[in-house]
């Protein structure tokens, strides 16, 4: 409720940075969070975000938005919310996509923030996961970016199934490898009993970071 009737419904859906067990591994003190730019085409699939010291998160006059990147990689910031900037952007596909609200962790050992986000799959008459969704991760040295796609699946079957509908994949933070290498993506799988009756199910696949 923190945001609610926030100009076009920003921050609606906020994901907040992972950044180990009790924030251990932040180092400047700030909490980041990141949303969809709203709930409307054309918003829905750019990423905005705001950060907030960890002893103001119950002040929200204490917020500062991304505002953009600064030449020397460095982020400005503003607490005025009309002020914010676009972050990312994710791929303009010719699926519908919904809703692009990531997951983003930190990975201490290779010293890089890791984001998976998704997209739904419509089919021709706009029915939900009328198709294989989307999937792709990006990798960034700073919470802000800029984040380099090392990931792409524009149809989402995860482990082969076509029959899967998966959507809201998450990465574990406590299940990344020691070296950094590996880790485990959680979604939810939408599936049909009968072609009628829906069910959800959590399903995980493993994933190895083979980039620098």
């Amino acid at each position: 409720m923190v945001f609610f009737n926030e100009p076009g419904e920003a921050f609606s859906l906020v994901t907040l940075l992972q950044m180990g067990r009790n924030y251990e591994h932040n180092r400047d003190g700030y909490v980041y969070a990141y949303a969809p730019n709203g709930n409307y085409e054309g918003t829905m699939d750019q990423l905005v975000m705001f950060r907030v010291l960890q002893g103001k998160i119950l002040d929200r006059s204490a917020y500062e938005f991304f505002v953009s990147c600064n030449q020397d990689g460095s982020a400005h910031w503003s607490k005025d919310i009309n002020d914010r900037g676009v972050v990312h952007a994710f791929p303009q596909c010719r699926w519908a996509w919904t809703c692009w609200r990531p997951s983003v962790v930190y990975n201490a050992p290779l010293g890089v923030f890791m984001m998976v986000n998704w997209g739904m799959g419509h089919s021709a008459d706009g029915t939900w996961f009328g198709k294989p969704g989307y999937l792709g991760f990006w990798l960034a040295e700073q919470p802000w970016g800029p984040w380099r796609q090392v990931h792409e699946e524009t149809e989402w079957t995860p482990l082969g199934d076509l029959q899967a509908q998966a959507y809201q994949p998450q990465i574990s933070p406590k299940w990344i490898a020691r070296d950094g290498r590996s880790f485990w993506l959680i979604f939810t799988d939408f599936q049909l009993v009968d072609g009628k009756h829906p069910y959800y199910c959590f399903n995980y696949q493993k994933f190895e970071i083979l980039t620098e």
